[in-house]
């Protein structure tokens, strides 16, 4: 019993030693010369087709958080980082890192996206 505990605890401790160095590389990706450098939004009817399955067309409105998430995980894909839980919690710390500009632009690009989304 005591050695199943003992691997628990290791398990639990290097899932999440793992899970805080998959956020600090995703995070890293984003600094540049020592300043948080988020790109900008692609236009709308690209981050449009990315949000949408190609199955269904997209009919839920999205918000300046999810259009950051998409961006956030194509840059995830890059370095190969596929955790969702990592992708989103690097999303909300990038989101409350950012500049007034750039969430400006991501709410334009979000209200764009629910224009596009509207006319379908």
């Amino acid at each position: 019993m005591r050695k199943i505990i003992e691997f628990i605890i290791k398990h639990i401790d290097n899932n999440t030693f793992k899970f805080k160095q998959d956020i600090a590389r995703l995070l890293q990706a984003f600094i540049m010369d020592g300043h948080l450098n988020v790109p900008q939004p692609s236009d709308p009817i690209t981050m449009f087709n990315t949000l949408s399955n190609i199955n269904r067309p997209r009919s839920r409105a999205t918000h300046t958080r999810g259009v950051l998430r998409v961006t956030v995980s194509q840059i995830a894909q890059q370095i190969q980082i596929y955790d969702v839980n990592v992708i989103s919690r690097a999303t909300d710390m990038l989101k409350n890192a950012m500049t007034s500009n750039d969430r400006e632009g991501f709410h334009s690009l979000s209200t764009q996206v629910n224009i596009i989304i509207d006319r379908q």
